[in-house]
């Protein structure tokens, strides 16, 4: 929807409980989606993860590209059509093709599903910025 477009900023408090190997343990993730006008199957922003690895502080984050899905009512469902690492010195392996869910909670609002891509203590609001 169109109340959608524009700059949203939130921040989670990370996750512990990974295992240090496949699910890493994280001490802060941020995210800034970005979102413009744009019909279903087409590119509609990006999405700028930095995910603070706990004890090393390297930032193993990713930045995609979203592709919008569908959407209905006040919800979004975006694909990944590309991602990368935020910071491409880590070497971290970025896939493409997780899906997320945004519901519009509110004027300024928009709720993650719990659903898809997102990573263990990730934020589960995003408050539109100016």
């Amino acid at each position: 929807p169109a109340s959608g477009v524009g700059p949203w900023e939130g921040t989670g408090p990370g996750g512990r409980a990974g295992d240090g190997d496949v699910n890493a343990r994280t001490s802060r993730v941020s995210v800034t989606v970005t979102l413009h006008t744009a019909d279903r199957g087409d590119v509609v922003g990006r999405q700028v993860s930095h995910v603070i690895e706990a004890g090393s502080g390297r930032d193993i984050g990713c930045t995609e590209t979203l592709r919008l899905q569908e959407t209905h009512g006040t919800s979004m469902v975006f694909e990944a059509a590309t991602s990368t690492p935020t910071d491409p010195s880590t070497g971290v392996l970025c896939v493409r093709g997780n899906i997320y869910t945004l519901t519009k909670s509110g004027a300024d609002t928009l709720r993650l599903g719990a659903e898809g891509g997102q990573t263990a203590g990730a934020p589960t609001r995003l408050a539109r910025t100016p």
